[in-house]
């Protein structure tokens, strides 16, 4: 016998229990996120819903219910006989991560308004399997109870509270304070690693296809997190196991391991493995054990979680799937707008589009293929980088990322003056002239902008290949840390306590001309590094492109500075990187695909990409934040001109032909000696020009110009 009352009070006190568990543990370490009402809901109604017709329309050879409004209305009594002595007493929905219950919460109300739609017909029809003194609420209750709901999780607090908020809400809706209810189907428990879960009455194992629906929001960890033993065992038992992915990937292979087949699985995850590039294995597994009937990818947009008492840090996407063996299907896919705010799944509020599965491959998915990027990609003369992953095509440049020191805050020192810096704790270092030769010229992330690379006056000790005895200085300030360096020493193998964990990259960083980028970044941001003089060395922030030796009589680096930080790339990466966070992903393996067209004529690129930079550099020295026009000038040509290039077939101008005719007569050898007023004059003087002006407003008005446009702006942050 269960009291309102008293159930009331226990969840007051489990609920306490639960946050000082959180709190004690970090709601982050145990991956735990609250789920907002109006999400859980569109999940279980759609997955709970499609799941009842399609097994209702297997086992019956009428015309098929294209919805469950369409079942609720049927008078046929035969259907309804099988639909409630066949299929709903044997209809299981999990959740195989619980948490304290807030998809189960809402499949029981589900279930109950769905019963009660049939409630005529159960007092009618279902008397022989009324117990004596039950009422049809009560048998509602029973069977929902029994029968349909079922969940696991691994914290005993949150199973146990997931109970008792059952319990109440069976309370609620029997509207009494106390009543003798049977036993929910939870338990604690892995449910990716325990096979034996269920009780004996329920005859069977975890690890049997058993569920009819599968929902839920698994939990958020970077399996890097996790124990090694763990990692280990996940990787053995599951063959979409990532290593450099989350947990909550996993879910999707055991989901369908657990399901039923032609069952339905609804899971909200973390959504970068429909993009990354290291997730071609769930994505491979996806295709060939399910159709994918519906995703919705909610990208950077993270509204849907601000009323929630944990700001969820993570982009998120819904996928809903049906198991079985792909056939002929049609995707819903329903994309977020990034100025939109999300407090329900009004899908006149996000993109849609609908692509065929059969199109799809374990290559990352891309749904956005407009006829611009499809025309980009066709006109291609090549690529920016390598496929690495699948092999299948090489690109104009070696990429790299940046190394990653033993501890960043100790391998760090701050220039003060000629040889006096200063390191972790405050530490002054004062290096004798040989010894500056072990500094590299640090490079981070937020170091670079569209053309400009601010060097900072920071450095990181470097002494790969060097005896240490031959700096004395630097030896003793290490010193100050041997525990800590030989920690990391022992933990990655390394040769010398003051080694790198990993050395990446390091023919890309030489004294030689680079391009680099942030790996992470709201816009397409690359900056040349052209003092072969200066000895830099990049964080694992920061992305290197060197074009390689033999693309160089081919490719000049400031044309590729041009179209990289062009809107047309901007345009490109938006709809094809993964995005993390609020960040568009610029690593090797995103950018690899850029397209990179033949030009014949760079020589108005190399000059306009000089000018601009010189303009840039200007401004820093002066500490002006604002550019001011002559730069906004430069880049609207420059733009214009990729614009031209890329979509000559559409154009019929020759700006890049007219400026490279007005720098031959106009520009000096040195554009260095430029001072800003003589820029400006030039500048003036091209955009009077008569032909510049109409071949600038040719390119402006060109559709597809105005198309990027509007997409950069509308889904820009």
């Amino acid at each position: 016998m269960y009291s309102l009352t008293e159930v009331r009070q226990r969840i007051v006190k489990t609920e306490q229990s639960l946050q000082e568990s959180l709190e004690r543990d970090g709601k982050k370490r145990s991956g735990s996120y609250y789920t907002p009402d109006f999400i859980v809901e569109y999940m279980v109604n759609n997955s709970i819903s499609q799941a009842i017709v399609d097994r209702i329309n297997s086992l019956q050879s009428r015309s098929e219910f294209r919805s469950l409004n369409e079942l609720i209305k049927c008078q046929d009594t035969k259907i309804l006989t099988l639909l409630f002595r066949e299929i709903l007493p044997n209809f299981m929905v999990c959740d195989i991560a619980m948490g304290w219950g807030v998809f189960l919460l809402h499949t029981f109300d589900f279930f109950f308004s769905f019963y009660l739609a049939f409630n005529s017909f159960i007092v009618e029809n279902m008397n022989n399997t009324l117990e004596q003194e039950k009422t049809a609420k009560e048998w509602i209750i029973d069977n929902i109870i029994s029968n349909n709901i079922c969940g696991v999780d691994l914290s005993p607090i949150s199973a146990e509270l997931a109970n008792l908020k059952l319990i109440e809400k069976a309370l609620l809706h029997l509207n009494q304070e106390a009543a003798v209810l049977p036993n929910f189907n939870l338990f604690t428990a892995n449910s990716l690693l325990d096979k034996q879960i269920f009780s004996n009455d329920l005859k069977e194992t975890f690890n049997k296809e058993y569920f009819d629906v599968i929902i839920g929001n698994p939990p958020y960890i970077n399996v890097k997190k996790l124990d090694v033993n763990e990692r280990r065992t996940y990787s053995r038992l599951y063959q979409t196991y990532n290593p450099n992915g989350d947990i909550s990937n996993v879910f999707w292979e055991r989901s369908l391991e657990l399901c039923k087949q032609d069952g339905r699985i609804s899971l909200i995850t973390p959504r970068y493995w429909l993009e990354g590039n290291d997730s071609d294995k769930l994505r491979e597994y996806l295709l060939s054990n399910s159709s994918i009937n519906e995703i919705i990818d909610f990208r950077s947009n993270r509204s849907l979680f601000l009323s929630t008492e944990n700001k969820l840090g993570v982009d998120t996407a819904i996928i809903s799937i049906k198991k079985h063996e792909n056939q002929e299907n049609n995707i819903s896919v329903l994309i977020s707008l990034n100025n939109h705010t999300i407090n329900s799944i009004d899908k006149t509020s996000f993109r849609q589009l609908t692509t065929d599965q059969n199109l799809l491959s374990k290559k990352r998915w891309t749904f956005e293929k407009t006829p611009i990027i499809k025309m980009l990609e066709d006109s291609a003369d090549y690529y920016l980088g390598d496929d690495k992953k699948h092999k299948e095509f090489s690109g104009i440049c070696h990429l790299g990322k940046g190394c990653s020191t033993g501890n960043n805050k100790i391998f760090k020192l701050a220039k003060l003056s000629d040889r006096i810096f200063e390191g972790h704790n405050k530490i002054n270092v004062s290096l004798e002239k040989q010894e500056l030769s072990a500094l590299r010229l640090l490079v981070k992330n937020s170091d670079i902008s569209k053309f400009k690379w601010t060097p900072r006056s920071d450095y990181w000790i470097y002494l790969k290949g060097k005896d240490i005895e031959d700096y004395p200085n630097i030896k003793d300030y290490l010193s100050n840390f041997t525990t800590v360096l030989e920690r990391t020493q022992k933990k990655y193998g390394l040769k010398e306590y003051y080694d790198y964990a990993a050395y990446r990259s390091l023919d890309l960083i030489s004294n030689q001309l680079k391009v680099i980028c942030p790996y992470q970044a709201i816009e397409n941001r690359f900056a040349l590094i052209a003092d072969r003089n200066v000895s830099t060395i990049n964080e694992t922030d920061v992305i290197t492109l060197v074009i390689k030796e033999n693309m160089r009589e081919k490719i000049d680096y400031m044309y590729l500075l041009s179209v990289l930080n062009s809107e047309l790339i901007q345009y490109f990466s938006m709809i094809n990187n993964k995005k993390i966070y609020n960040l568009y992903d610029f690593r090797s393996n995103q950018i690899a695909n850029f397209p990179i067209k033949k030009c014949n004529k760079q020589l108005s690129f190399r000059l306009l990409a000089s000018l601009l930079i010189q303009i840039l550099r200007n401004y820093q020295e002066s500490n002006s934040d604002i550019p001011g026009t002559s730069s906004q000038s430069l880049f609207s040509i420059i733009n214009a001109q990729v614009y031209e290039l890329y979509f000559e077939d559409l154009l019929s101008t020759e700006l890049n032909e007219t400026i490279e005719k007005y720098f031959a007569s106009f520009v000096p050898k040195e554009l260095d000696s430029l001072s800003m007023t003589d820029i400006s004059k030039m500048l003036k003087s091209i955009l009077d020009d008569d032909s510049v002006r109409k071949d600038l407003e040719n390119i402006n008005n060109l559709i597809q110009v105005q198309d990027i446009r509007k997409f950069i702006k509308l889904y820009s942050k």
